[in-house]
């Protein structure tokens, strides 16, 4: 919107002349409210996916994920569970597991669900080297990418199958924010390339590398880049039909 750069690894707070700060509706009510001099004590969590009534809850802070999903209706099959949302959520077999101020979602998944393995932290080698054709879309379809900060999951496939040295510039690595998208939308071929930057990731960082400020030029999609969110919303479907998994309604 401002159309100012924006050094790679730097926040728009630490770059002048913008020094602005981008925030989601949560954290300015929370703002507001602590402007008033009121606490912040409650949180609105989603509840979805395989569960009798997917609803939106505003609850206390501390309290257990297993009353969030008591109050769902419990799944309607054997599940397991994942935190946050379908791309950048993390998976857990239990939900004795307090909310905190970071909640913003919790997804009953079936077990034997797809989306389950492609979040699983195990990488098949053997199967990117056979696999993996350097297409490309992971990065073409990449918004970082999009935006000129240089991230190239493909280079990243590449370099991990062959064993060799990282191809490409390290800072796009770091720049990579696991937002999923390769993964779960842009590999016709079921690959994870978003796990390999972050495989990358912390090896670099482990051997002392540090992101370097850079600033890029600023970029926008054209529009045979942009994304239809349609698969992505019913992620957490298990070959169901979309009006069995009706959108949450708001429950306080």
């Amino acid at each position: 919107m401002t159309t100012a750069e924006i050094a790679i690894n730097y926040f728009p707070s630490n770059c002048s002349p913008i020094l602005a700060v981008v925030c989601n509706v949560s954290t300015l009510t929370n703002i507001a409210a602590a402007l008033d001099g009121k606490k912040v004590t409650e949180k609105y969590v989603t509840v979805g996916g395989a569960v009798k009534n997917p609803v939106t809850l505003r609850v206390p802070v501390g309290i257990s994920l297993q009353e969030l999903m008591d109050a769902a209706g419990g799944p309607t099959c054997d599940c397991k569970y994942i935190i946050g949302g379908p791309c950048m959520g993390r998976v857990v077999d239990t939900l004795d597991i307090p909310v905190t101020k970071t909640t913003g979602g919790l997804l009953a998944i079936p077990k034997d669900h797809p989306l389950l393995e492609r979040k699983s932290p195990k990488l098949n080698l053997q199967l990117i080297m056979s696999v993996c054709c350097q297409c490309s879309m992971c990065t073409q379809m990449c918004p970082r990418n999009a935006l000129g900060l240089n991230v190239q999951p493909h280079k990243a496939m590449r370099s991990l199958a062959s064993g060799g040295d990282l191809l490409g510039e390290f800072n796009g690595i770091f720049s990579c924010c696991n937002c999923g998208l390769c993964t779960y939308y842009a590999c016709n071929f079921g690959l994870k390339p978003s796990q390999v930057m972050q495989t990358l990731k912390s090896a670099i960082a482990s051997k002392g590398v540090r992101p370097r400020m850079q600033k890029v030029p600023v970029q926008y999609r054209s529009p045979h880049q942009l994304i239809v969110y349609e698969p992505l919303l019913y992620l957490p479907q298990n070959k169901l039909q979309q009006s069995e998994f009706p959108f949450p309604c708001m429950r306080e």
